[in-house]
C-alpha cells in the first residue's frame, strides 16, 4: 500500500512544479511529503492530507494566475497610455503586446476596467484631447492627429458623444472659465 501511496505523491509533486508551483508552495516550508505521510496513521488521515494538498495547490495557481492576469491588464493600460496617439492601435496590436487572445483579453480587460477596449481608448483619447484644448493653442485638426484620428470631423463628432460640447465650445468655455 506505501508504494501507491508514494507514487500519488510523487505525482502530486510533479504535476505541481508542471504547473510552475513549488512544493513549498503547497506542502509548506519545513515539510517533506514523501516523510510526512508516514506521520500519519490511517488511510483517512493520509487521504484527508491530500485533498488538502489539491486543494492549496488549486489555491495557489489561481492565486498565481489572478496576479498574472492583473500585471497583463495593468500592461495593456500602460500600452493604450503610451500609444493612444497612434491612428492604428488597435484590440489586437495590445492583445499582441500582451501575449493573450482577443476573446480572452476583451473579457478580462471589460471586468478589470468596466469599459471595452474602445471605450477606454476613447476615454483616453478624448481626455487628452481635452487637456490640449485646454492647455494649448492647436487646431482643432491638429489635436486630432495628436489624439489618433486621422479624421477630424470624425474626432468632433466623438468628443461631442463623450463631453456634450464640440471641441471648439470646449475650448471656449475652459478659456472663460465657465
Amino acid at each position: 500500500m506505501g508504494v501507491y501511496i508514494q507514487k500519488t505523491i510523487v505525482s502530486l509533486i510533479m504535476a505541481i512544479n508542471d504547473l510552475g508551483l513549488t512544493d513549498r508552495d503547497v506542502f509548506g516550508e519545513h515539510i517533506n511529503p514523501i516523510t510526512h505521510v508516514y506521520s500519519l496513521n490511517t488511510l483517512e488521515e493520509i487521504e484527508g492530507w491530500l485533498v488538502s494538498a489539491c486543494h492549496q495547490a488549486i489555491r495557489t495557481l489561481t492565486e498565481s494566475r489572478n496576479d498574472y492576469t492583473s500585471t497583463q491588464i495593468q500592461e495593456a493600460i500602460r500600452y493604450i497610455e503610451e500609444h493612444y496617439h497612434d491612428p492604428d492601435i488597435s484590440l489586437k496590436t495590445v492583445c499582441k503586446h500582451v501575449h493573450m487572445s482577443v476573446s480572452y483579453f476583451s473579457s478580462l480587460f471589460k471586468h478589470h476596467t468596466g469599459k471595452t477596449f474602445i471605450e477606454y481608448l476613447t476615454a483616453v483619447r478624448v481626455g487628452k484631447a481635452k487637456e490640449l484644448l485646454a492647455t494649448t493653442d492647436l487646431k482643432t485638426y491638429e489635436i486630432a492627429n495628436r489624439t489618433g484620428y486621422r479624421d477630424p470631423h470624425y474626432f468632433s463628432v466623438i468628443f461631442k458623444k463623450m463631453t456634450g460640447d464640440t471641441p471648439t465650445d470646449f475650448r471656449n468655455k475652459t478659456m472663460s472659465g465657465a
